[in-house]
């Protein structure tokens, strides 16, 4: 029988398997990591870096395939619209770092009060 159509690549069905099973699989890593971090908190303490790196590597993963699949073309035409490029500049530049230094600012002082839990 003629191939007519190209085989899918390994990597096209995984592709294909994370897109359909994404959410499952983050939502199952937070429950493993919510008990992981209760029940064994010297242990998570003690591998501290080497589970910093997996969590890089996993967002890594995560963030990678919608970095290929990124219409370019698409991107220069997102720019026409100033209103939603001008919020986005604002929540990312502006709102996001002052919120972040208020919380900041918020939680030094609780800690200097003695209100902060240790």
């Amino acid at each position: 029988m003629p191939w007519t159509m190209r085989e899918r690549s390994d990597l096209e069905r995984l592709r294909d398997h994370l897109d359909k099973f994404l959410g499952m699989y983050v939502g199952l890593m937070i429950v493993i990591g919510i008990v992981t971090g209760y029940y064994a908190m010297g242990w998570v303490r003690l591998h501290a870096g080497a589970l910093n790196d997996l969590m890089m590597a996993s967002i890594y993963i995560i963030i990678f395939p919608m970095m290929v699949m990124l219409n370019v073309r698409g991107l220069a035409g997102a720019f026409r619209n100033w209103k939603v490029v001008s919020a986005v500049v604002l929540l990312n530049f502006a709102y996001g770092p002052l919120w972040r230094s208020r919380s900041v600012r918020r939680s030094s002082a609780a800690r200097s009060s003695g209100w902060a839990c240790s």
